[in-house]
């Protein structure tokens, strides 16, 4: 049986802030990253979320 841990460690996944492909120069930056659970990092990639800079989520209004 998996410790509870595991499981939520199973479930998230380290993000780029700037996708690799646009910002060559900040693909290994530590300050270019943030860990999600894998459904809003999905939604963060599709551009449903973002985060401010006071690091509040921003919920897009597309698509409502």
């Amino acid at each position: 049986m998996l410790h509870y841990r595991a499981l939520y460690a199973a479930a998230l996944i380290a993000s780029h802030i700037n996708p690799w492909q646009v910002d060559a120069k900040n693909r290994l930056n530590p300050r270019n990253g943030c860990c999600l659970s894998m459904l809003h990092d999905k939604a963060f990639d599709a551009g449903i979320i973002t985060i401010a800079e006071d690091m509040t989520v921003l919920v897009s209004r597309r698509g409502i």
